[in-house]
């Protein structure tokens, strides 16, 4: 499991992170910055894993992007989010991520 995409809409941390993985010898094969883009993005490269950021604009968050990415392809989800609001987390958790990081 190498392949990893970064969905999150905050370039800063998207950057970060890609140079934290690349340097642990992880192939970051794509990003996104919104829902409709990961779920776009993952049907062309169909990474082992993504890191999804759960609060984005647009029409869909990353809850419901990772919804349609896993009944499309069950490809694991770890939501990564500075938001703590219960009403996140239990949707989240619907959606049944490999894990959730707050």
């Amino acid at each position: 499991m190498r392949r990893i995409m970064l969905v999150d809409d905050e370039a800063v941390i998207t950057m970060q992170l890609e140079r934290r993985l690349s340097s642990m010898g992880y192939d970051v094969v794509g990003t996104a910055s919104s829902g409709e883009e990961s779920v776009s993005i993952t049907r062309d490269l169909s990474p082992d894993l993504i890191l999804m950021d759960i609060v984005m604009d647009g029409k869909l968050d990353g809850i419901d992007a990772a919804e349609i990415i896993k009944k499309e392809q069950d490809i694991p989800i770890i939501f990564l989010t500075a938001y703590t609001d219960d009403k996140f987390i239990e949707r989240a958790k619907n959606v049944e991520p490999f894990r959730i990081y707050c």
